[in-house]
């Protein structure tokens, strides 16, 4: 390389730490918790067939709400209104992920 080019390369020093926003840990805390209970149920679809015939009617779309909800936070997706941004915000897919998920393993049969 010629010196004059030399001078372009990034440099980077030990001293400088990396900050990590919160919004960045929310939304791969979503991502991940929306993934895993996907993964859940896609390879344990059991947890849905046992028990009440009516429980996974009615905690089932709730959990899949969540997920979804998750899945748009933990991508990065920023609806312009303000009730769509606060259904898929981790304020509300987060309690409807784990809950609903709660409730399908301890009301199985196990």
């Amino acid at each position: 390389m010629k010196p004059s080019e030399q001078s372009h390369l990034p440099t980077f020093s030990a001293g400088v730490a990396l900050t990590v926003s919160p919004g960045a840990i929310a939304r791969g805390l979503s991502l991940a918790l929306s993934l895993g209970l996907f993964f859940t149920l896609v390879v344990f679809p059991g947890i849905v067939v046992r028990g009440d015939a009516l429980l996974p009617r009615a905690v089932l779309p709730l959990l899949l709400i969540g997920i979804g909800g998750g899945l748009a936070y933990g991508l990065g997706y920023r609806p312009r209104s303000s009730l769509l941004a606060a259904m898929v915000g981790p304020w509300v897919s987060w309690p409807l992920m784990l809950s609903s998920m709660a409730f399908l393993v301890l009301s199985s049969d196990g």
